[in-house]
């Protein structure tokens, strides 16, 4: 698995900017998926490079893939799906809901999610945003939409990376074993029926934005649910 940073380094940051392919490896096994060979991959590439040369795009290249990276298809327990990234320069890293571990103060919805993880399991509460541990222990961590404008939320809605979020959850929806589907707010629940509740579980609930949060993300106990649902063998270690 190659290691996209992670946002301890700067300096090792600097230099992973430079020279990373974005057609390259380190999409691991997920390269099987059509959405590569797709007249939607291209476009959205010819329409990102015009932005990128004004630094308009959020999160930066090398960390479009970062979800597919830290989580393969084999070792996703569960899914975790986020809307599009935050639109405040520095703060994406390509991991739904995460942020790097030197952003402060931690974006609205991320509090929202450490305080039901807090109140769920009975953790003391994370120093920083980053979720990079889930990611590497099978919570794949994943945005519909895998970009925008810097300063303009959803900017990139029906650029074509909605297909490649269909066919990620189609094969992940594909596996034998169970894996556990947190669809948190309305736009990750219209993916719901992607997938085989008879052998998967879904949780939904309202997003843990503010405006949302109060309305019953709070108390839906997500963590302790997956768990068991995966069963002893195969649960989630949730700390951070």
């Amino acid at each position: 698995m190659v290691k996209i940073y992670d946002g301890t380094n700067p300096t090792l940051m600097a230099r992973r900017v430079q020279g990373i392919d974005p057609k390259g490896p380190y999409r691991g096994r997920w390269e099987g998926l059509h959405f590569w060979k797709s007249e939607q991959w291209n476009q959205i590439q010819h329409n990102v490079t015009a932005l990128e040369y004004r630094s308009n795009v959020t999160p930066i290249r090398p960390f479009w893939f970062q979800a597919m990276s830290q989580t393969t298809p084999d070792a996703v327990k569960c899914v975790i799906l986020g809307q599009d990234p935050y639109p405040s320069k520095g703060l994406a890293n390509g991991l739904a809901f995460s942020v790097l571990p030197s952003v402060s103060p931690i974006p609205p919805s991320l509090r929202s999610i450490h305080q039901e993880y807090v109140s769920d399991l009975g953790y003391t509460l994370p120093t920083n945003g980053s979720l990079l541990q889930w990611a590497r222990r099978g919570v794949l961590l994943w945005n519909t939409i895998l970009t925008t404008e810097v300063g303009k939320p959803r900017a990139h809605v029906g650029w074509g990376w909605e297909r490649l979020t269909v066919e990620v959850l189609q094969k992940v929806a594909a596996k034998e074993e169970p894996v556990v589907f947190l669809l948190w707010g309305q736009d990750a629940q219209e993916y719901e029926t992607l997938v085989n509740r008879a052998h998967h579980l879904v949780i939904k609930a309202p997003h843990p934005s503010p405006l949302s949060a109060m309305r019953g993300f709070f108390g839906h106990r997500p963590f302790t649910r997956t768990n068991t649902h995966l069963g002893n063998d195969r649960a989630i270690d949730w700390r951070l």
